[in-house]
């Protein structure tokens, strides 16, 4: 997320001062992407007029209303959230939100996540998060299915010892032609799937539209930004076969890069941001 900014920024010839070491060399905006303790260090800054604007996210806190409801603090002009899921979720806990909340999503490298070899419809990546309560099985049968059908298949999963890093995830995404997201219960954002897309690989992403965190139940999403031109979504096993078998016949086409080169690239993110927050 800050680097996607930060890279963005600089693509737009935008002037910014990243972690300054003294107040003094703080330019009228403020923004505090992450962490609780920055923020509520730079708020008294904002009461006392040091700062001229004070905007705050998407990655302070889970709960509006964490580490003493900060985000609601009337000194912040406005909250950044990753989703229009997790806006909801934020003004149920903090009502005051409204109107000085909104949602923006961090960009790819379009040069880092890019390959040259065309896609095709043989090699299929299973990309699997799951916990304890949902254990490491789940994917057998879609993984049986796309095996019948005379598919490839690897699987890569964050949740064990050989799970997510950059570059050998990117070299599983150079390999795929499609991948098959299996998350656990919901995604904010949804980085992995973005980083696919920006590889030319659609995502078939398992639906579900409410998880539980900390003891509570809310409305969500496994794929805030999947879209027609990305992938789509598939509710069982039933549907998944429909899916696969549509995209294996050519009745189904995605431009999941061309997506990501208009709306989620660092440059295309960063401009969203300054056109919220400013």
């Amino acid at each position: 997320m800050t680097r996607s900014l930060l890279d963005g920024l600089q693509s737009l010839g935008f002037p910014f001062n990243y972690n300054p070491v003294s107040s003094t060399l703080f330019f009228p905006h403020v923004h505090v992407l992450a962490n609780p303790r920055t923020l509520r260090a730079v708020i008294p800054l904002k009461r006392a007029g040091a700062i001229g604007r004070l905007t705050a996210g998407p990655n302070i806190v889970v709960f509006a209303n964490d580490d003493g409801s900060i985000l609601a603090d009337p000194a912040i002009d406005f909250v950044v959230t990753p989703s229009s899921w997790v806006s909801r979720h934020y003004l149920m806990d903090e009502p005051s939100l409204e109107g000085r909340i909104g949602e923006w999503a961090a960009g790819v490298s379009l040069d880092f996540w890019k390959f040259s070899n065309p896609k095709g419809k043989r090699n299929v990546l299973i990309y699997d998060k799951y916990d304890s309560t949902i254990g490491s099985d789940r994917t057998t049968p879609f993984t049986d299915f796309l095996i019948r059908e005379g598919l490839n298949v690897r699987t890569i999963s964050p949740s064990n010892a050989r799970g997510y890093v950059p570059l050998r995830y990117r070299q599983e995404l150079e390999w795929a032609d499609l991948m098959v997201g299996f998350s656990v219960g919901s995604e904010s954002q949804g980085i992995a799937w973005l980083e696919a897309w920006a590889s030319g690989v659609p995502t078939f992403v398992l639906a579900s539209h409410t998880n539980v965190f900390r003891g509570r139940r809310f409305e969500a999403s496994t794929a805030p930004y999947l879209s027609e031109q990305t992938g789509c979504f598939f509710q069982d096993l039933d549907s998944f076969k429909r899916v696969v078998r549509e995209w294996k016949d050519g009745l189904v086409s995605f431009s999941p890069r061309k997506w990501v080169e208009v709306n989620q690239s660092d440059r295309a993110s960063a401009l969203s941001f300054l056109e919220l927050v400013a």
